[in-house]
């Protein structure tokens, strides 16, 4: 028979305790939050440090498990009748175990059920942290699966089953939630319960049967390539831009009332008016040169960022955290080292550099180590040596977080639709899939342009990254052989026909009067070759009766042959 008891355990020492000495004991004496004077006493904990014990206020259960061993349980009841119930089904079930109706492992998973689903997924969290996870990840993931929980009412393990995460799905995509967005979400869950599963806490995962939704029909965000006419533009434009924003022309509005209103406003920003522009900004800004180079450096690099992104393929999150000490500009191949927690896969790579793309890196290092080494040698011209003494922590550009917002402004100065007549559309990450595009329109083979792209799968590259709109297809229609057909009615037929083609044989018809029935076998004679005259035998044909030496039993009709005896036509006779 089992029994229940409060455990003594001990606490850290109160901070407005007081220690004395009561019958060679130390004792705390201390005032708790509500007034009220409380004594304890103290003993010295494992690390030294002094604590106060005191009597646990819920009930502890004592019996005998599954194994037949003594082992302590807590009840979290505070009253002793309920903790002795608590303690007795302790018990059946550990007898249960014992008579092999149940396993310890079913007994340890109905334990598990009725625990709380917050301490299951810290256990979770702690798991995820020890294998080197990304924070970013493993914060994504926390939210997500929170979310499920508190909008399905999941309180412990027992509540999650797949009814209650299917009709949240459900009423997700009816809010028009993606279908991508509604399978991270899954994803997280279903990640925490085959956790629960490989730790025993589980018996089976409840939403593995669940299907994820079709992401190709419930994209909402489809991406575009951008043609090397439209990226000519881009850059000419996001170099300029930040300068011409301060020379763009005044433009009056028509007055509307006499309230004292706006009147006036600035003209857009357009290829047409991009020079002028930076010629009248260039005027205004005479008098404040530092602020003219700041204008012009913020240019070049918005510029150079997009054709980082464009010539390499690298992802926003990877060029924000390139720094200077990964770009290796000396060496031939000039390229550049991507660490493990830069990439996505987490594995680390090696991306090789144009020579352009080194040359305009290698300008934009020296310009930048002039700029922080060397603010008052002026006009002097610095030199690519000045280029090492900036830091290899330091980051290469300054990658905005609303740099998608900039980017649509350059679009509509450089007259780029942001969204095609397909209704694709163009983003920071669309950089990435110009860069597959103009591989594969460039000739380069599938799986090169697979490990230029890093990816894992081919038809990840050549069919979500890679725009057929930007492949010349009729061009490489040329490839295909000619075929001519020759004009109409010109006669094709080969010379060598009519050699090979079988004579035709006058057909006799039964019933013919004797004399054309003679001339009729004659002719078919005289058509016939000397081959074909041989008899049966000699032509090493036999019949089945002189194969075998037995008569056939059951003799068939033997063919109709041409005869030159008279037949004539003999009228039915009726059956009296």
């Amino acid at each position: 028979m089992g029994s229940v008891f409060r455990k003594q355990v001990t606490k850290p020492l109160p901070v407005n305790a007081e220690i004395v000495t009561r019958k060679g004991q130390r004792t705390a004496v201390w005032t708790d939050s509500k007034g009220k004077k409380r004594t304890a006493i103290v003993v010295v904990g494992r690390d030294g440090s002094d604590r106060i014990r005191v009597t646990s206020g819920t009930y502890t259960a004592k019996y005998r498990d599954g194994s037949g061993d003594v082992c302590e349980r807590a009840t979290g009841c505070r009253q002793k009748d309920a903790a002795q119930a608590k303690c007795n089904q302790f018990e059946r079930e550990s007898e249960k175990v014992r008579a092999g109706i149940l396993s310890a492992d079913e007994l340890e998973v109905a334990d598990h059920r009725q625990k709380s689903i917050t301490a299951h997924f810290d256990d979770y969290l702690f798991h995820m942290h020890s294998r080197d996870i990304s924070a970013e990840h493993i914060r994504n993931v926390t939210s997500q699966a929170m979310r499920v929980f508190s909008d399905c009412h999941i309180g412990t393990l027992g509540h999650l089953t797949r009814d209650k995460v299917e009709r949240w799905l459900g009423g997700r995509k009816a809010e028009g939630m993606g279908a991508r967005t509604r399978n991270t979400y899954l994803q997280a869950v279903n990640g925490f319960c085959n956790w629960c599963v490989s730790c025993g806490r589980l018996v089976a995962n409840p939403l593995a049967s669940i299907e994820r939704a079709n992401e190709r029909l419930g994209c909402r965000r489809k991406r575009r390539a951008l043609t090397e006419s439209e990226l000519g533009r881009l850059l000419e434009v996001a170099r300029l831009r930040p300068l011409a924003e301060y020379g763009r022309e005044t433009v009056k509005l028509p007055r509307q009332s006499s309230t004292g209103r706006k009147t006036w406003t600035k003209s857009p920003i357009t290829l047409e008016n991009l020079h002028a522009s930076v010629e009248r900004a260039q005027l205004s800004l005479t008098d404040n040169s530092a602020f003219l180079e700041q204008l012009d450096q913020r240019g070049w690099e918005r510029a150079l960022i997009y054709k980082v992104l464009v010539l390499t393929g690298l992802r926003r999150g990877e060029l924000a955290k390139l720094t200077v000490g990964q770009l290796r500009l000396d060496e031939t191949p000039a390229h550049l080292v991507l660490d493990p927690e830069q990439e996505k896969n987490k594995k680390g790579n090696t991306l090789g550099l144009r020579d352009d793309l080194a040359a305009d890196l290698r300008r934009w290092l020296t310009r930048r180590a002039k700029q922080s080494s060397d603010v008052g040698k002026g006009s002097q011209r610095p030199s690519e040596a000045e280029s090492e003494s900036l830091p290899a922590s330091m980051l290469v550009f300054n990658v905005p977080r609303g740099l998608v917002t900039t980017l649509n402004r350059d679009l509509r100065a450089a007259g780029i639709p942001k969204v095609d007549d397909r209704g694709y559309s163009v983003d920071v990450h669309a950089f990435r899939h110009s860069f597959c595009t103009l591989l594969s329109s460039g000739g380069v083979s599938p799986r090169t342009a697979q490990a230029a792209a890093r990816h894992s799968n081919i038809n990840l590259t050549m069919t979500t990254y890679t725009d057929t709109k930007l492949l010349d297809i009729h061009g490489a229609l040329d490839a295909l052989p000619n075929l001519p057909l020759g004009e109409i009615g010109q006669d094709r037929s080969s010379p060598f026909a009519p050699g090979f083609a079988p004579k035709s044989v006058p057909v006799v018809q039964t019933g013919a009067i004797p004399g054309k029935l003679r001339a009729g076998k004659e002719a078919v004679e005289s058509q016939t070759s000397p081959e074909m005259k041989k008899t049966p035998e000699k032509q090493g044909v036999f019949s089945e009766d002189e194969k075998s030496g037995r008569r056939d039993s059951n003799p068939r009709q033997p063919a109709w042959e041409a005869s030159a005896l008279p037949t004539e036509l003999r009228p039915l006779r009726r059956r009296p």
